[in-house]
């Protein structure tokens, strides 16, 4: 059984190498001698930030800016552009994607303002349905 395990184990990184370098380069970090098990724990978190993760971060923040009055009138955090949501994606789980991010008026980051909405959204594992908006309330 070891031996098969090492064997997929290799044959999963030859895997990622060939389609992703990246992913490949992250997925063998840390110390040579990790064990099978931390390394699908990493094959899912790659899994994770597949299409259905994109598509989460894509829905979550729509359902944002349409709840709050449209893109000229509001602006969600700058970490919901970004395709990994760092800083927005809470939790990731059997029940889906949950995402916490700030908003307000267009232009709020980057000319300094406070944010006027905090947004908590669920979304299907499949990253295709809103399951709950948990929360679109006031900052202040």
């Amino acid at each position: 059984m070891i031996k098969f395990t090492q064997f997929a184990y290799a044959a999963l990184y030859v895997a990622l190498l060939v389609n992703n370098p990246a992913s490949a380069q992250w997925f063998n970090q840390g110390d040579s001698r990790s064990d099978f098990s931390s390394g699908l724990k990493k094959l899912e978190e790659i899994e994770v930030s597949g299409p259905a993760r994109q598509r989460a971060v894509n829905l979550a923040r729509a359902t944002a800016i349409s709840l709050n009055g449209g893109l000229s009138r509001y602006a969600p955090d700058a970490c919901m552009f970004n395709s990994n949501a760092s800083g927005c994606l809470k939790r990731y789980n059997n029940r889906g994607f949950l995402f916490e991010f700030k908003g307000g008026r267009p232009g709020w980051q980057v000319l300094g303002y406070p944010p006027t909405r905090i947004t908590e959204i669920l979304i299907s594992s499949d990253g295709r349905t809103v399951v709950e908006v948990l929360s679109n309330r006031d900052n202040y």
